[in-house]
């Protein structure tokens, strides 16, 4: 029996029409990876990203898990959900993550990606919704086999979450 990865590919290029504001666009904004402390840049699992009620379990855990991300000038970011195969671009794929109210902890955010991609898990799987690509189908995915290793910057405000599976065969 042995491993495979599987490692959802960077979003597709589109054209929006989305006005930017022009501070965002003048630099990139950082990538930020989610890993635990002695992780070898696998990620974090979803599962764990979602154990207790919130953040505190997992800070010491992973990597840099109490250190503040993102600045304060950023009102928000907003989450892309991309899966291949389900490629039907609805709102419900994008998430707005408010920043503003206070400090956010890198452990706080990777919970916070965690539920999003869960919940988009959960969707499609409850709504019995086959993807296009037989590898990549969510029908039979168990939360235990997905990893999280981060979020990725694309535009703007626009961050996609940086997705694994890990199955067994």
């Amino acid at each position: 029996m042995f491993t495979i990865r599987l490692t959802v590919p960077p979003l597709p290029p589109w054209d929006d029409k989305t006005e930017r504001s022009p501070e965002f666009e003048s630099g990139k904004l950082p990538n930020l990876t989610f890993d635990y402390i002695h992780g070898r840049g696998k990620g974090i699992r979803l599962s764990d990203l979602l154990h207790g009620r919130d953040a505190q379990w997992l800070a010491p855990k992973m990597i840099d898990g109490t250190a503040p991300v993102f600045s304060s000038v950023m009102s928000h970011i907003t989450l892309y959900v991309y899966w291949p195969g389900y490629d039907e671009n609805t709102t419900e794929d994008m998430t707005d993550i408010p920043l503003n109210v206070t400090t956010i902890t890198r452990a706080e955010l990777a919970r916070i990606v965690g539920v999003i991609i869960s919940t988009f898990i959960r969707n499609r799987q409850a709504g019995s919704l086959k993807g296009t690509k037989p590898e990549w189908d969510l029908s039979s995915v168990e939360l235990q086999d997905v990893f999280v290793s981060g979020i990725r910057h694309v535009f703007g405000h626009v961050y996609h979450a940086v997705i694994h599976i890990e199955k067994q065969t």
